[in-house]
This record gives structure tokens, C-alpha cells and sequence, in this order.
């Protein structure tokens, strides 16, 4: 599939994927997430947890961007 892609003046990425293509992504980040998870509960020091948090917290919003742009 091919991917349409522009950059706007302001350094944004546009980028046209249809609904699987979407989906595909989303599930993707949905296992990072999952596995960030994973890790979290691997380590002992809070500074490594904080670090997993804030990662974890960022692909949430990607992927809170992504269902907003158009899954259904």
C-alpha cells in the first residue's frame, strides 16, 4: 500500500492510512504499551518505573491521536 506523506510549514508530518492500516498501527502500540507494562513489573528502582510511566503515558496519547484521526 502506498503511503501518501507531506510536510506542513510548521514541521508536521501528514501522512493518509486507511482504516486497517490504522488498526495495524494501534495494535501495535497497544502491545508496546502491554509490554512496557511487563517491564515495569521487572524492575525494582523507581527511577526506571518513572522512566516506563511517562513512556507508557506517551504511547497512549499516539494512540489516543490515532483512534481519534479515524478508526471506527
Amino acid at each position: 500500500t502506498d503511503c501518501n506523506m507531506e510536510v506542513t510549514q510548521m514541521g508536521n508530518v501528514v501522512m493518509s492510512f486507511n482504516d486497517r492500516e490504522l488498526t495495524l498501527l494501534s495494535d501495535g502500540i497497544l502491545t508496546m504499551i502491554e509490554n512496557a507494562g511487563q517491564a515495569k513489573r521487572l524492575v525494582c528502582d523507581t527511577k526506571s518505573q518513572d522512566a516506563i510511566d511517562s513512556y507508557m503515558k506517551e504511547l497512549q496519547r499516539l494512540n489516543s491521536k490515532l483512534c481519534n484521526t479515524g478508526i471506527r
